[in-house]
């Protein structure tokens, strides 16, 4: 996952999600005229070939004589914005650089494919991780001595800023479901939803990397539900992962999800399992 910072008075910059992880501190950056700049987390409205914007405050394109990223264009913006904005980084305006707050950050997001990275190893965490060390979907149909099921391993990846020590933040996570099962003897479909529970991490978790905290989960559906056979499942699983700063309440957090579609046919089982990210990502303090 990489990112940017240019200076200590500039923001983060998470190449791998195209935007900052803070909003542009400067308020009046934002222009009547011009909705694309009503995004307070993109570089240049999204532009950075052909416009830059040093100060922060007003892109501009580089080619034009009379660009001035600390001045408004008139033809654009009817009021310029209070010169004493706090965000404002333009020198004698009343407002003056400053840090942006955002000294303890974490970027997060959830690997479904691969190895996990820093060593982490899915093999024997539980009765069911998958026989090999990989990430995606798998099943224990037929596995002697594990939970007859579908599952998908995944990684949840978060990079430390600031405060880089993994052991002063936690993570916690949540989880929802809907969907349908049909079972054995049972034609009627049973569909439904439950509630937000907490579906907190308790193995699988690496915090002793300088930088980084990680950690493994294997969702996933049994084929036994309510205690009869399943015969046909089409599930979906909510997850938002989140990481905190326990010294200052800095925190990030992304919302994944993991459909489980199954049907029996004679003596086999045709599944997808599909892996979804739904939002979320930056965050800090």
């Amino acid at each position: 996952m990489p990112f940017v910072r240019a200076d200590s008075d500039q923001r983060y910059y998470a190449s791998n999600f195209a935007r900052f992880m803070s909003p542009d501190r400067y308020k009046a950056s934002g222009r009547a005229k011009d909705p694309g700049s009503w995004n307070r987390y993109a570089y240049t409205i999204g532009d950075p070939v052909n416009r830059f914007d040093p100060s922060g405050r007003f892109y501009c394109d580089p080619d034009d004589p009379d660009c001035d990223p600390c001045a408004p264009p008139s033809e654009d913006v009817d009021d310029p914005g209070d010169p004493g904005d706090p965000g404002d980084p333009c020198p004698g305006d009343g407002g003056g650089g400053g840090g942006d707050g955002y000294d303890t950050a974490c970027a997060i997001t959830v690997a479904d494919s691969g190895t996990p990275i820093h060593g982490q190893n899915l093999v024997n965490l539980t009765t069911y991780s998958p026989l090999k060390n990989k990430l995606g979907p798998y099943n224990t149909i037929g596995r002697l001595g594990a939970p007859q099921g579908w599952f998908d391993a995944v990684q949840i990846q978060a990079q430390l800023f600031g405060d880089t020590d993994p052991q002063d933040w936690i993570a916690s996570q949540t989880k929802s479901s809907y969907g349908s099962v049909t079972l054995a003897g049972r034609p009627t479909p049973i569909t439904g939803s439950t509630q937000t529970t907490p579906d907190n991490p308790e193995i699988g978790i690496n915090s002793s990397t300088t930088g980084y905290f990680d950690w493994l989960d294997e969702p996933g559906a049994p084929t036994t539900q309510f205690g009869q056979q399943v015969i046909a499942m089409n599930l979906t699983q909510v997850f938002t992962s989140t990481l905190t700063n326990i010294l200052n309440g800095a925190t990030c957090s992304v919302t994944w999800s993991v459909t489980i579609k199954a049907k029996k046919v004679g003596n086999k089982w045709n599944e997808t399992t599909t892996f979804q990210l739904l939002a979320g990502g930056t965050s800090g303090q």
